[in-house]
């Protein structure tokens, strides 16, 4: 493999050769790596774990469930107090269905903040207010928020009805999974 540098360039403003062949040259070495495999019925790999190597980096400090009205719960908000008291680093939570319509009850596989309808004139309405309280509650816990935005209000969608799924035993592809009609 060629020795990483910063990339050159000549006096026309190309990048220099060993610049421009560094990918070729990676992909010639993996087909190479490949070329003894061929006609093998079983590969060996070998692991030196104590070999020094670069640090990893945690990109796993988020948690994620559908029912976002669960969040603001007694329990939600308990377990929330416990994440953010045991992560040495900040955490984030992610929740399905910021954007489905309903009443604002969790359910199993369900949740909903009614955050867009529309009036009989089809005028939009938007209601911010169970998803502020998502929000609100998961920073007081010393969360982030990593905004999912999903999934389509009944008032978008192309197929509003059925709207809500019937978990476990019913079709998933219910109104709030269709496209938006505009």
């Amino acid at each position: 493999m060629l020795p990483r540098r910063s990339a050159q360039k000549d006096r026309n403003g190309r990048l220099d050769g060993a610049v421009r062949l560094r990918p070729l040259a990676l992909a010639l070495s993996m087909l190479a790596a490949t070329i003894p495999l061929l006609g093998q019925s079983h590969v060996i790999i070998k692991v030196n774990a104590g070999a020094p190597g670069c640090p990893f980096p945690h990109s796993w400090a988020y948690f994620g469930y559908d029912e976002p009205n669960y969040t603001y719960a007694a329990n939600g908000q308990k377990l929330l107090a416990e994440l953010g008291r045991l992560s040495p680093v900040p955490y984030y939570i992610r929740t399905h269905n910021l954007l489905t319509s309903g009443n604002g009850e969790g359910t199993l596989k369900w949740g909903s903040t009614n955050a867009y309808t529309e009036d009989a004139a089809g005028h939009p309405v938007y209601d911010w207010s169970v998803l502020d309280q998502i929000i609100d509650t998961i920073l007081q816990a010393k969360g982030r928020p990593l905004m999912e935005i999903g999934f389509m209000p009944e008032a978008l969608s192309t197929h509003p009805q059925p709207y809500r799924h019937k978990w476990p035993n019913g079709s998933l592809w219910t109104g709030w999974a269709y496209p938006p009609k505009d």
